[in-house]
């Protein structure tokens, strides 16, 4: 039976509880072990030296074991979750040795994955995420990693990026975005941060037989017997955390192996859909095993020391050998080619078309824009003025029909090809010069300062004034320039021209991260008018940027029925059935939206009292809410948008932002949707 988004990510978080509870389980059995094997070297030592341990049995040692181990497990998991929630999905990339691909790269591998990240992000309505590449790795893997789409990001190896078509690493890109979709990626991480506990005992057990092995005991004769028995003592719990460690190591292969292999049947089949090409995943698969002859995967094996804590985040079986072998996180290659192709003959050769013949490709294969490099620096921008036309002329004015609106509602983190196709023409169609300023670290952010740039003249000089005292004058005058062509822009390619410029933002170092924040602050403290559609934009930049330098609480459920959320979600549907309507008609779409949250009681709010700074908390708290409930605030959302009997695009985008807002990413619109010219 073929389950939903908000199915899949209630799943995960059911299987967070059961990570939780095997993990109880592993800490109780290794604190068993420990204290067993305390017991036992203790009743050793007493029976060879009677006088050394003298009856009673020492108990109160036994216990001091089990509870130094508790501590350091403890230790071990809280201390890697603090630091991963620290560095979010960038810390687990950088770990594993790779190197962040700026967006303004003109590198023909690099350009070829942004290309086809970029257009996925768009496709399934989330940011574009940052991608790194594991520049020393040649054989074919990848990973998503993050705790939400907002700090999630895509790694790819070198091998995977020269030896793969762009079919093939399409597919594995693919792959990946389910897992982010579908809240695995959440899980992975967590399980790095809590089984690094249990594997810290094996690592001290480890350092500490390498330390004292080769120790030498004084010269004097009467310090010998004691030096030595210390070194044969500490060996002794030495060779004892080892074997911890490994039991550790064993119990974490198999708590990896029971979260993630059924996983990645899924991911692969959620890629076929999004992709509706099973011959390109298919293809990455064969290509692996096809790479070393008997031992096929060792063609996605992963050599960075720190490969094995990732293991269950990759594309494919990254470690192999040992325990890794028996209790893999990945099912067999021959198995996942089969769910894929039923009718694959076995055989992992592939066809001419599936070679990539020509690893080192030309800058022509994917398509490179020289010009953003001219608006990168101060010297370039006074070339823009005049140069963009921000008309979207295909259908630009006219209206969505009801009933494709939710179809897409019910599309939330399912993309499909159409929806890849439709991002692929949504890219074509932004003006190349704001594509290229949305790519370069200095320049996005004048981009973002003119989306925030209100048309009312007095607002727009209290606007610039303030920008003054905190920006660049580059980035002020070139601010001026965009903000003309921006307000133009049609509506539906302004949310993913957001979703461009995120990347090139994360870019920003610390100091200037923070001056951004400031002027992204003061522009929207100079607009006091109810412009939700610019508003709901000015909140999307900032919450998924922010993760990316500030620590921020990682994504928790706090609330299982609608009861308690009610005030909110009256100031969510006030709000936005004040958006184009007048007072008779908001209150009626009010009042539909109101039917399907029926177990919430709701109460209208007049404008005076939908501010934006209730609804930012507001949408806040409804981000907290279970994910099936989620399900229920976009559809009344919709309702809402739909009261009046037509949707204008500038809405439609509108519904897409507050749907990112509560972490539900909303594919586009697909252009075949419009029926009929606005009233």
């Amino acid at each position: 039976m073929t389950t939903t988004f908000f199915q899949r990510q209630e799943h995960a978080r059911t299987r967070t509880v059961w990570l939780v509870i095997l993990f109880v389980i592993a800490v109780i059995g290794i604190v068993a072990t420990t204290t067993g094997l305390a017991s036992v070297v203790l009743e050793f030592q007493r029976e060879s030296n009677p006088e050394e341990i003298p009856e009673p049995f020492p108990w109160e040692i036994v216990a001091c074991v089990g509870a130094g181990t508790l501590l350091v497990i403890a230790l071990g998991s809280v201390v890697k979750i603090l630091m991963l929630r620290a560095g979010g999905g960038s810390s687990v990339a950088e770990g594993l040795g790779g190197k962040r691909i700026f967006p303004d790269s003109n590198d023909a591998d690099e350009r070829r994955v942004l290309n086809i990240v970029e257009e996925m992000a768009i496709a399934s309505g989330i940011p574009v995420p940052p991608v790194f590449l594991l520049s020393e790795e040649n054989n074919i893997n990848a990973f998503a990693a993050g705790y939400s789409p907002k700090d999630a990001v895509i790694g790819v190896t070198r091998g995977a990026v020269r030896s793969l078509t762009r079919d093939q690493l399409q597919g594995v890109i693919a792959h990946e975005f389910s897992h982010i979709l579908n809240g695995d990626m959440r899980l992975g991480i967590r399980l790095i941060g809590i089984l690094n506990g249990i594997l810290l005992l094996g690592l001290i057990g480890r350092a500490l037989f390498r330390i004292f092995a080769y120790a030498r005991p004084g010269r004097s004769s009467s310090s010998d017997k004691n030096s030595g028995g210390v070194v044969v003592a500490i060996l002794a719990v030495a060779v004892a955390l080892i074997i911890v460690g490994a039991v550790g190591a064993l119990i974490g292969n198999l708590i990896k192996a029971a979260v993630s292999r059924q996983r990645e049947f899924l991911a692969d089949a959620s890629a076929v859909q999004f992709t509706r090409n099973p011959k390109g995943l298919s293809g990455a698969l064969r290509r692996i095993a096809s790479l070393v002859s008997g031992s096929p995967t060792a063609g996605s094996q992963i050599e960075h020391a720190s490969a094995a804590e990732a293991s269950h985040l990759y594309f494919a079986q990254g470690i192999t050998g040992g325990f890794a072998s028996l209790f893999s996180t990945h099912p067999p290659l021959p198995d996942r080619i089969r769910a894929i192709d039923p009718q694959w003959d076995g055989s992992f050769g592939l066809a001419p078309d599936e070679v990539n013949k020509d690893p080192h490709r030309s800058a022509a294969v994917e398509p490179t824009r020289s010009a953003a490099q001219s608006y990168s620096s101060p010297a370039g921008m006074s070339a823009f003025a005049g140069s963009v036309d921000g008309n979207f002329h295909a259908g630009g004015h006219d209206s969505i029909a009801i009933s494709d609106l939710h179809e897409s509602v019910e599309k939330v983190g399912e993309p499909t090809r159409e929806h890849q196709q439709y991002a692929r023409e949504l890219n074509a169609a932004i003006p190349s010069a704001f594509v290229d300023i949305a790519r370069s670290p200095y320049a996005a952010r004048a981009l973002v300062f003119a989306l925030l740039m209100d048309r009312d003249s007095a607002v727009f000089a209290a606007q610039v004034q303030s920008l003054q005292g905190t920006a660049e004058p580059h980035l002020v005058e070139l601010t001026q320039q965009l903000a003309g062509p921006l307000a133009q822009l049609d509506a539906r390619l302004r949310l993913p021209l957001v979703d461009l410029v995120i990347p090139a933002l994360c870019a920003m170092s610390a100091s200037q991260y923070h001056a951004f924040e400031k002027s992204f602050r003061l522009l929207i403290a100079a607009d006091q008018k109810l412009d939700l559609f610019e508003w709901t934009l000015s909140q999307v930049i900032a919450r998924h940027l922010r993760c990316h330098y500030q620590q921020v609480p990682s994504p928790r459920t706090l609330y299982y029925g609608l009861q308690r959320v009610g005030p909110q979600l009256s100031t969510l549907l006030s709000t936005l059935a004040h958006v184009g309507h007048s007072e008779h008609q908001s209150q009626q779409a009010f009042e539909v939206a109101s039917t399907q949250l029926k177990e919430a009681q709701l109460d209208w709010l007049p404008i005076q009292e939908c501010t934006l700074q209730n609804l930012d908390a507001a949408l806040t708290a409804l981000a907290a809410v279970a994910p099936k409930l989620k399900q229920k605030i976009i559809l009344a959302c919709s309702e809402c948008v739909c009261a009046d009997g037509h949707v204008r695009p500038a809405e439609a985008e509108l519904l897409r932002g507050i749907a990112d807002l509560l972490d539900c990413p909303m594919p586009p619109v697909l252009p075949g949707q419009k029926v009929r010219a606005a009233i």
